[in-house]
């Protein structure tokens, strides 16, 4: 089933308030959302591995995968010291890794903040339309609480089949717990994966409508940010210190957040009467 309005209905937000009251909306359920940021809303749910070579079957890909993560791991200990990197061979663990420093990998990045993910699709191309998906992921969770009879199914379970050209097309969350990153505690990001590495993302909607069980906001959603509201969103966004500094720890994230200061304007200015300083604050 393709990605569509009636598993994936749409909803254009026009404004800050608008975005405040849908994600208002969604964290009153008590339920664990991921959401995930597109500065394009015509970008597809496909990890940078599929998109360095479309159209490859999964064969080609598997291939891919095992040469780049063999050879990032054969590298990555000339810029890194040994305690950042992972302990085993060149497998699953290395993944995370890989994609915070702009590796191709078939993990697709998702955050548990939704003003992460708003800030994500406003953030550059501001002459385009952005849009944030929103999923239940318990539901993805319970699809693999039915294959599998461990109650606490996951990447562990699945393992086997990651590296099978014949493995289903199905889609599972992870949320690393070892050796987690400063960006990826600060984005609180996880990732979702295919079993299958040549299935597209967007399968899991076949699945999220079936397992999910809360009946107020649909489980699966795509907000549309048109570019005419994206600075207004950012600027608000900053306001709660989500922005580039506080998202890319390190100098890079200081040079990006820099570049956001002058694309939304001149912050306020604060003048200490006592020293007769000027302070700037966003």
């Amino acid at each position: 089933m393709p990605l569509d309005e009636q598993n994936c209905p749409s909803k254009t937000i026009g404004s800050w308030d608008e975005l405040m009251a849908l994600t208002s909306a969604y964290m009153a359920t008590g339920i664990r959302y991921a959401y995930r940021g597109h500065a394009d809303s015509s970008w597809d749910l496909k990890p940078s591995l599929l998109r360095l070579v479309p159209g490859a079957d999964a064969e080609r890909l598997l291939r891919l995968e095992r040469e780049t993560t063999e050879e990032f791991a054969a590298q990555a200990h000339l810029y890194l010291s040994a305690e950042h990197l992972p302990h085993d061979l060149p497998g699953v663990s290395w993944w995370p890794l890989m994609q915070h420093y702009g590796a191709p990998t078939r993990l697709l990045d998702w955050t548990e903040s939704p003003f992460v993910g708003a800030y994500f699709a406003v953030e550059r191309l501001v002459d385009r339309e952005g849009a944030v998906y929103v999923i239940d992921a318990p539901a993805i969770q319970e699809r693999l609480q039915d294959r599998y009879t461990n109650p606490d199914a996951g990447l562990r379970e699945v393992m086997p089949t990651l590296f099978t050209a014949d493995a289903r097309c199905e889609v599972l969350f992870w949320s690393q717990t070892e050796r987690r990153s400063a960006r990826l505690v600060a984005q609180q990001g996880l990732f979702t994966l295919a079993e299958n590495i040549a299935a597209s993302h967007d399968r899991m909607f076949e699945v999220i409508n079936v397992y999910a069980y809360h009946p107020v906001v649909p489980p699966a959603a795509r907000w549309v940010i048109p570019a005419v509201v994206k600075d207004e969103i950012l600027k608000r966004l900053r306001t709660a210190n989500i922005a580039a500094h506080s998202l890319f720890p390190g100098l890079d994230g200081l040079g990006r957040s820099i570049a956001e200061v002058a694309r939304i304007g001149p912050r306020i200015r604060f003048v200490d009467t006592v020293k007769g300083t000027v302070f700037k604050k966003a």
